[in-house]
């Protein structure tokens, strides 16, 4: 179960939950077309907390700081690597929603993971004039680093980094993993350290030579070079654990695409590994279609499809993604801050130790997507 660090965080998450599921439902109907990449626009209802008054001078590191007026409610620019897929629409409906709680207005950015069009959205929204708070998911950390440390706070705006990391951040650990010049870092399922324990587990429960397929999305994406930075790094320390690398654009399609291509001359495999649920799913189907059942199916993030297939027995574990979690943190950060609340640098989704999904314990957890 998701756990936050004080009864006040549990509250607030059961709302911002309850809220992101109408929201949820209510975009099932919604054929507004991002595109162009603009953004989508929520407004908060006006119902948020009571705001403190005058200015709040925000320390967020390098020697820079952000001043606020503390009676203004946060105009947020939230920037996501895309919204494709389940998990980020997740991200994005939690993000809503936390915003409507505190009474911000929030505008979505898509950047298709495409790294120029995120990079153009960040320049139009610092001319903008409009915002006072970013969320933001780097497509490529290092290419919008200085948009975000330096620009940002140079226009008054604060900043905080979700999900994926900001500069050369990708590959850190701890408070190493925020970046001066932003208020915070809200991550710890997509970093290096969370990788590498995921690729060790499966490695451990695999002594022996074994032939591993490792299906993970677009190239240069930050969590997904941790992702094989990590696998390649239990590869190094056993030699019979070969692993090949294949990129997809993390839908299912391209999922079972790739995998059947990687099967059609290697009906060797032993093993097949993937960073996303719905490649997951891709890489079963095409596992069924080629006969080739024995093979040991990993998954990272845990969707209910995955968690389906964990008790069905084609899954043998997955370790989950928050991302609505993730959202909520982000967004309540940046307003903690502006009540003039310390804030840590470095916020874990879910603070604990991480969990492993295995038929064991497969009925007692719950999927943020």
């Amino acid at each position: 179960m998701v756990r936050f660090r004080d009864s006040w965080r549990s509250f607030a998450l059961l709302v911002v939950m309850l809220a992101a599921a109408l929201v949820l439902a209510a975009a099932c109907g919604d054929d507004d077309d991002e595109s162009d990449g603009g953004p989508t626009t929520t407004q908060g209802d006006g119902g948020s907390p009571t705001q403190s008054s005058g200015e709040v001078e925000i320390d967020v590191g390098g020697g820079q700081t952000v001043t606020l007026d503390a009676s203004e409610p946060l105009s947020i620019a939230y920037f996501v690597v895309g919204t494709s897929n389940s998990y980020l629409q997740a991200n994005v409906d939690a993000a809503k929603a936390a915003a409507a709680e505190i009474g911000a207005t929030i505008d979505v950015f898509d950047a298709e993971f495409t790294p120029e069009k995120q990079l153009n959205q960040v320049e139009n929204a610092l001319e903008s004039g409009k915002y006072n708070a970013f969320v933001f998911q780097p497509v490529s950390g290092p290419q919008a680093c200085d948009l975000i440390s330096k620009d940002a706070p140079d226009k008054g705006i604060l900043v905080s980094i979700n999900i994926a990391q900001l500069c050369d951040r990708g590959f850190e650990t701890g408070e190493e993993l925020w970046q001066p010049g932003t208020l915070n870092y809200v991550g710890s399922t997509t970093t290096l350290e969370y990788y590498q324990a995921w690729a060790e587990q499966i490695a451990s429960e695999n002594p022996g030579p074994q032939k591993v397929l490792f299906v993970v999305g677009p190239e240069g994406n930050v969590p997904v070079e941790a992702a094989k930075r990590a696998m390649q790094a239990v590869a190094d320390e056993n030699p019979d654990f070969e692993v090949t690398v294949v990129h997809t654009d993390y839908t299912s399609a391209d999922g079972l695409a790739k995998t059947q291509n990687y099967l059609q001359a290697n009906d060797d495999v032993t093993i097949v590994a993937t960073n996303y649920a719905e490649l997951t799913k891709g890489a079963l189907t095409a596992l069924d279609e080629a006969s080739l059942g024995s093979v040991k199916v990993y998954d990272y993030g845990g969707d209910p499809s995955v968690l389906d297939a964990i008790r069905s027995g084609k899954v043998v574990m997955t370790t989950p993604y928050y991302p609505a979690s993730a959202a909520t943190e982000s967004i309540m950060s940046l307003y903690d801050a502006l009540q003039g609340k310390p804030i840590e640098r470095v916020i874990p989704e879910v603070p604990g130790a991480q969990v492993f999904i295995t038929a064991d314990n497969v009925d007692t957890f719950e999927p943020e997507y």
